[in-house]
């Protein structure tokens, strides 16, 4: 009898083991209206788990359905800051913020390092994750956001040029439009040269037999146009401080 209590006791002990490991390995996606499923956020934790570990910087995902009163930048500011993300001294990372209430995503940066590396790129970020937001497509927004991530912190860029030349190559779709282009462009030179006419207005005029015998340059006026060129002003960048005193980066726009 004393045996099967005990067993019985390690059993509801590793259960709830268990699901404090769950709630542990979801740690840094938050999904509040349920949008994700838990395999979904495992993988998703997974892949933040390796940028972390390889980058020495925190990826985080937060869907919500409401943001207390704060704009999303506020948010998803104050939410990375005051729940102890960050890695190193300038708690570095960046934080996807979707924000159901507003319809609006954020991306917020943090850590001198991170703002300097991502502050021109946010936007752009911004605008490849909206399209799959827009179509209700949340887990691969996410998905999205994190490939960015990546990409940027293993080359400095949205897009690996290396990755887009080895994809190209791959494909056969590039070696069939520069075989029709050359076709079109053969095509066309022989079939101009058939009725190229060879007798113009100078073959029959002596060679040298123009001389020019008098020059005259005259400056006749000059005109200064002004315009004022109108900038457009973007959904973020740059940097600014959040309520923790910490300074952030980023950028956002409607969905």
């Amino acid at each position: 009898m004393v045996k099967r209590v005990s067993a019985l006791l390690l059993l509801f002990v590793f259960m709830g083991l268990q699901g404090i490991s769950v709630v542990a390995d979801t740690d840094n996606v938050i999904d509040q209206p349920g949008f994700l499923n838990e395999s979904e956020e495992l993988e998703l934790q997974g892949i933040i788990g390796d940028i972390e570990d390889e980058y020495n910087m925190e990826p985080v995902i937060v869907i919500v359905n409401a943001t207390e009163g704060k704009s999303s930048m506020e948010f998803a500011d104050d939410y990375f800051d005051y729940n102890g993300y960050g890695s190193g001294e300038e708690y570095n990372g960046i934080l996807l913020l979707i924000n159901m209430e507003a319809r609006e995503l954020w991306i917020s940066t943090t850590g001198k390092t991170i703002i300097s590396k991502y502050n021109l790129l946010t936007q752009t970020m911004v605008d490849r994750i909206t399209p799959h937001l827009t179509n209700g497509d949340y887990y691969e927004a996410c998905q999205e956001y994190l490939t960015l991530v990546g990409n940027v912190e293993s080359s400095g860029k949205l897009d690996p040029f290396g990755k887009r030349i080895l994809s190209m190559m791959k494909s056969p779709i590039p070696y069939i439009v520069s075989l029709v282009i050359a076709l079109i462009a053969t095509g066309i030179i022989t079939f101009s040269s058939k009725g190229k006419v060879t007798t113009t207005s100078r073959t029959y005029e002596s060679a040298n037999s123009f001389k020019l015998t008098n020059q005259l340059d005259r400056f006749e006026r000059e005109f200064i146009t002004k315009r004022k060129i109108e900038t457009k002003s973007g959904g973020g960048g740059g940097s600014h401080t959040g309520s923790s005193g910490r300074s952030h980066g980023g950028s956002g726009g409607g969905f």
